[in-house]
């Protein structure tokens, strides 16, 4: 294992900056993400698997012994990408059964400033690297909104649907 770890991390291509970021999430790994960034904790039931299901990728049910498809066309059709917005939506209001909100609270706080709330996602999500177009529109769109939690769950929705979050 140690030579073969050495071998894939001498190959130029492991390191390009056109490499990262190049390939579509699979749903599970979209679902286990953004569970992951939003500090959210499963309830101990089995209903996340009904979210997984949702989007396509229902738990240990595809038939061949390799698993789902990893390759973008199998997850990039126009109803795979509204089911991950529309999840993405449910998620942050927690309306997404198997999850419990509570770690969102302490990940990404209620503030009045807009523009802080759109840095916190930047870090959460992106790890600071979100490109200028996704945090002006993020932040454009929570400064529509009425009350801090709204920016925050309507900023926080487009981040998690954006083409930046879909990417690995």
């Amino acid at each position: 294992m140690p030579a073969t770890l050495r071998t894939l991390l001498r190959l130029p291509g492991f390191w390009e900056l056109g490499a990262r970021g190049a390939k579509l999430k699979k749903p599970s790994e979209f679902l286990a993400s953004a569970v992951r960034a939003l500090g959210l904790t499963l309830d101990g039931t089995t209903d996340i698997a009904k979210a997984s299901e949702q989007l396509g990728e229902p738990p240990l049910l595809y038939p061949a012994p390799t698993g789902y498809p990893d390759r973008a066309a199998a997850w990039a059709g126009s109803s795979q990408i509204l089911a991950r917005m529309d999840l993405a939506a449910r998620l942050v209001s927690g309306q997404v059964p198997g999850l419990n909100l509570a770690g969102l609270a302490a990940a990404l706080p209620l503030t009045d400033s807009r523009e802080r709330s759109v840095e916190r996602i930047n870090e959460l999500l992106f790890g600071g690297q979100c490109d200028a177009a996704t945090l002006r529109i993020l932040g454009e769109e929570a400064g529509r909104a009425g009350s801090p939690e709204e920016a925050r769950n309507t900023a926080l929705a487009l981040a998690l649907g954006s083409p930046a979050f879909q990417r690995r």
